[in-house]
């Protein structure tokens, strides 16, 4: 016996019958996973990570637009990478002024690229 305790006989018995002294038939075919999107099949770490993917970006349309080029993204954080790297010469304070996005409160806004 391994010693697990169980509140339901019924959850002794399953643990008994099934798993304790038993090897392992079973794996997650996919290494390191831990929390997996229902909608898409991807993995995340965190659980977190899963949220926000699934709050912001799993099947939603990109609702931030690269006002230099015809790029769209999901995430406002991806469009500024995008901007920093492929247009090295636009001014990112600009960009402030150019996306539609409703945010909380006015400092919310105004760190959105700090």
């Amino acid at each position: 016996m391994c010693g697990k305790s169980y509140k339901h006989k019924a959850s002794l018995y399953n643990h008994i019958t099934f798993e304790c002294g038993q090897d392992k038939n079973f794996k997650c075919p996919i290494e390191n996973c831990a929390f997996m999107c229902y909608q898409c099949g991807k993995n995340f770490k965190f659980k977190a990570s899963l949220k926000n993917h699934m709050e912001f970006v799993c099947q939603k349309e990109p609702t931030f637009s690269c006002p230099v080029c015809l790029r769209k993204s999901k995430l406002v954080g991806n469009l500024k990478k995008h901007i920093i790297k492929m247009h090295p010469n636009y001014d990112t304070n600009l960009l402030k002024k150019s996306v539609d996005v409703k945010l909380k409160t006015k400092d919310e806004f105004n760190n959105m690229f700090m």
